[in-house]
């Protein structure tokens, strides 16, 4: 709870700083953004495709790795794997 409102701290001083056209910038390209929402059966496919939408031309990040790594892992040890989706 403490990084997230670290978090909110931050973020509010950065938009503090930002003039109007700049924040409806922001509004609008937030507004227009497109979301894909995939619901999946088991949390191998759900791997599958976090590696697939974040593949952008480049490789992961260590963190996107790691994380997909680790949901691989969980959904292959757990004994009700779909719980973690």
């Amino acid at each position: 709870q403490k990084l997230l409102l670290q978090a909110k701290i931050f973020f509010k001083e950065e938009i503090a700083k930002l003039d109007r056209e700049t924040m409806e910038r922001i509004y609008q390209i937030s507004t227009e953004a497109d979301v894909l929402l995939y619901v999946v059966e088991d949390i191998n496919s759900a791997t599958q495709i976090f590696e697939l939408l974040n593949d952008r031309g480049r490789p992961l990040t260590d963190l996107e790795a790691i994380k997909s790594f680790l949901m691989y892992n969980v959904g292959l040890l757990s004994k009700n794997p779909n719980q973690i989706i």
